[in-house]
């Protein structure tokens, strides 16, 4: 499995400025949550709120995330003429079923066809979780948020290498 590759928020803002329109919203979204992009586009109209409620399709955990006030009314426009149990982000093709994921993914590979740097839709969780460690200092707290079963998973989200750390904090 390919391990995603880190970004920064000024390479996001780059492959933000070359999606369309509810691609950026979608991208927006996981920045700001964390979200999976499986989570993100399985998001139903009745779910959208300043704080949501989201059963995590991986885990089967409930998360609880917010959204700045733009965000919010940039998926409260996308909702608009919808009906609670649509998806916001729908299929192209099928208003009832929700964007397919590798339609997301190759819509972030064509906005990086204009940039020097690759990455990929689950990068953005990796800058989510980076910018959570640099505001509360902890990778437990990170760790929760997320909602990873092992810190080791969220080390390697920040780029810490646990075995390292425990080997040096060792006395000789």
């Amino acid at each position: 499995m390919r391990k995603a590759k880190s970004i920064t928020d000024k390479q996001a803002d780059g492959v933000v400025y070359w999606l369309s329109d509810r691609h950026k919203v979608l991208f927006a979204l996981l920045l700001q949550t964390g979200l999976r992009v499986s989570d993100g586009i399985n998001l139903k109209v009745k779910d959208v709120n300043q704080v949501m409620f989201i059963k995590e399709i991986k885990t089967k955990k409930e998360r609880v995330v917010s959204v700045t006030d733009p965000l919010l009314r940039n998926l409260k426009q996308l909702c608009s003429g919808k009906n609670d149990s649509d998806y916001v982000f729908h299929s192209s093709r099928d208003a009832s079923k929700h964007m397919h994921r590798t339609t997301f993914h190759r819509q972030i590979k064509k906005a990086l066809l204009w940039l020097d740097f690759d990455c990929s839709a689950h990068s953005t969780r990796k800058l989510f979780a980076m910018n959570a460690f640099r505001e509360t200092g902890s990778i437990s707290k990170v760790q929760e948020i997320l909602k990873h079963k092992y810190i080791t998973t969220t080390a390697a989200y920040l780029n810490i290498d646990i075995e390292k750390l425990i080997r040096e904090a060792k006395p000789s």
